[in-house]
C-alpha cells in the first residue's frame, strides 16, 4: 500500500471517529430547507468564506464536487 493511500485510509477512519450530529459552533452548514442550514447545496456552502469549517446534515445530494481546500474541516 501506498503511504499516501494509508493516509486515506487512516483520514477516513478518524473522520468515522469524530462524526458530529450537531454543527460546531461558527461553521457552515449544508441540508435540507427543513434542517435550518444555511445552504441547501454544497456549491453554495463551498462558496461561502467566512468560515473554514463546513457541516454537512444527513441527506441525499446530487452532483459532482472536487474539493481541494486547505486548512478546512468538512463534517
Amino acid at each position: 500500500m501506498h503511504l499516501r493511500s494509508a493516509l486515506c485510509v487512516a483520514l477516513w477512519e478518524l473522520v468515522a471517529v469524530i462524526a458530529l450530529s450537531e454543527p460546531p459552533t461558527g461553521s457552515i452548514t449544508v441540508g435540507s430547507v427543513n434542517s435550518g442550514a444555511q445552504y441547501s447545496s454544497l456549491t453554495e456552502a463551498l462558496a461561502d468564506t467566512s468560515s473554514n469549517v463546513i457541516f454537512v446534515y444527513s441527506g441525499t445530494y446530487g452532483g459532482q464536487h472536487f474539493i481541494k481546500c486547505v486548512n478546512s474541516l468538512y463534517y
